[in-house]
């Protein structure tokens, strides 16, 4: 337990600051500011890729040619949490298209 009793997890070595605590400690203790930290990444993750439908559609509808930057964005995102292996770029245009916030 941390000293405002909250629980910890301990993770590799290092230092996390956050805005409501700055650990200094080695091996590196997580606390839920961290986790909060993540959900806000993949908030961000998801704002990028509903920024890039229209240049997914434009992408899409020049085969390929017109290539915007917030797709490009968009494909950073995509495939850094892509499981699947190998996708192509019209592919991830498409997903762009059809994605849904969670």
């Amino acid at each position: 337990m941390a000293g405002d009793g909250k629980a910890v997890e301990v993770s590799a070595f290092g230092a996390i600051v956050s805005s409501s605590l700055a650990v200094t400690l080695f091996p590196v203790t997580l606390t839920e500011d961290s986790q909060e930290s993540s959900r806000n990444s993949s908030n961000r993750g998801d704002r990028k890729i509903v920024a890039a439908r229209n240049d997914a559609a434009a992408f899409v509808a020049s085969d390929g040619v017109i290539r915007g930057a917030n797709l490009e964005a968009a494909f950073e995102v995509l495939r850094t949490q892509n499981t699947m292996g190998t996708v192509s770029d019209i592919e991830l245009a498409e997903a762009v298209l059809v994605y849904q916030l969670r």
